[in-house]
């Protein structure tokens, strides 16, 4: 029964999070705790840029950013709103899983860890 419960819990927290990215040495993920005003969340690293829409967010609250990043490196976010744009940059190595929150004002750290 407990199985059941979490395999039914993971299924429907998957519907939730839209996923960006090609790679898995790093994994960022990105909670946007209010939506209202948002109208773009863009990831940059390795020269590689992903974004997701407005029309994204509607069906998705959680961003995971995936990429390759053998060693040290940095990945920046940003989050656009009609009359403003903010953005975050960290440090980060091969097996770091970042945990942010934001909203339209804010890019917050929960957790920046590696393995």
């Amino acid at each position: 029964m407990i199985l059941t419960i979490s395999i039914l819990t993971g299924c429907s927290s998957d519907n939730r999070t839209l996923k960006l990215g090609k790679g898995d040495d790093v994994i960022v993920n990105l909670e946007v705790l209010d939506k209202a005003g948002i109208i773009k969340i863009e990831f940059q690293a390795n020269g590689n840029i992903e974004a997701m829409n407005s029309d994204d967010l509607e069906n998705h609250k959680i961003v995971s950013f995936g990429f390759e990043n053998k060693g040290e490196g940095t990945f920046k976010v940003c989050v656009y709103s009609l009359n403003d744009a903010i953005c975050s940059e960290h440090y980060v190595e091969g097996g770091y899983r970042p945990e942010l929150t934001c909203t339209k004002k804010k890019i917050e750290v929960k957790k920046h860890i590696g393995y």
